[in-house]
């Protein structure tokens, strides 16, 4: 129990605290300089997105074996997708605000969350054998196939939804999609692996390489600008509101996944463990894309973030239970 909590308070010291800094500088610098968050965006979604999707993809080997997990997460994607909009529906949201709600709902934290949350679990001591991570391994692989398919439906369908949140027709949001970079270096990957070219020391590569380490303050940033701008507010219900739904529907889903496919052990744990992760940074970057919703998006980020520590404990002891390993 104590080493469990230790490895927790860890994960926020080392993980949590550092990216709840950047944010918090994003957000001083705001107050201080007033920043044009079109042209963080902009810097996002055409250069430092489109890289580090690109580096990743193609510096990463995938066991075929693992491969499963893409329907997996393709299920709970579709289910908290419609459910979101069932229940946007429902409350009677607009389309600009269910569409955004659907994105909350969809999408995860799982890199700058998930990954340190992971080598944390598998790490400490019930799941020693020798003293040595023996599921560590798995675990981490198991969740690299989980974000990379996440990245490219959100990086696909969710700026279709963001998109047409802003009004337009279906054939005007489906065409603004296409002009997102991101899209276009995955296709790039593809063929060059498939063509088995070597990259490594292509000064190209390399380039491209030194811009994707931005990726993450770039976008931590240009969250807490924009969450200068709009001000930190707990009186939005609907931010709330979403939060809760999305553990609720979270939990839900990835128990059904789990079940429909058979999965136990280190599968199903990683599975639940990365769909109960906050919302991704890249919902409220979408948002602020499209000039849709920022306010709401990025403080739902942010108090998704911080309940997520507060009942992560519970959780991971939960999912211990329903899915043992040892």
């Amino acid at each position: 129990m104590i080493d469990f909590f230790g490895n927790i308070l860890t994960m926020i010291t080392d993980n949590i605290f550092p990216i709840a800094m950047i944010i918090a500088i994003g957000y001083f610098l705001e107050k201080k300089f007033a920043f044009d968050i079109k042209v963080m965006s902009k810097l996002n979604f055409f250069v430092f997105v489109p890289c580090y999707m690109f580096v990743h993809l193609y510096s990463t080997e995938f066991d075929p074996n693992l491969l499963k997990m893409v329907p997996a997460e393709l299920m709970i994607f579709l289910f908290m997708t419609v459910l979101g909009g069932l229940y946007a529906k429902r409350r009677g949201f607009s389309k600009e605000m269910g569409n955004h709600f659907q994105n909350a709902m969809a999408f995860n934290n799982m890199g700058n969350v998930g990954v340190p949350l992971m080598t944390l679990v598998f790490s400490s001591e019930i799941f020693l054998v020798d003293g040595e991570p023996v599921y560590l391994t798995l675990a981490l692989s198991v969740l690299l196939i989980l974000m990379t398919t996440q990245n490219i439906t959100l990086n696909s369908w969710g700026f279709y939804k963001g998109f047409s949140a802003t009004g337009g027709s279906p054939k005007e949001a489906l065409l603004r999609t296409l002009k997102i970079p991101i899209l276009y270096a995955v296709l790039l990957v593809v063929m060059v692996r498939l063509l088995n070219w070597d990259l490594t020391e292509n000064p190209a590569y390399v380039a491209v390489n030194y811009i994707e380490g931005g990726m993450v303050p770039s976008a931590l940033l240009t969250l807490g600008i924009q969450v200068g701008k709009s001000g930190i507010s707990f009186k939005n219900k609907k931010v709330f509101e979403t939060v809760f739904m999305k553990m609720v529907l979270s939990f839900a889903a990835a128990l059904l996944v789990n079940f429909v496919l058979g999965f136990d052990g280190v599968y199903a744990q990683v599975l639940t463990v990365a769909t109960m992760t906050p919302i991704a940074v890249n919902v409220a970057l979408v948002a602020i894309e499209v000039k849709s919703q920022e306010e709401y998006t990025s403080q739902a980020v942010v108090f998704s973030t911080l309940i997520t520590l507060v009942l992560l404990p519970f959780f991971l002891y939960l999912i211990r239970w329903i899915y043992p390993i040892v």
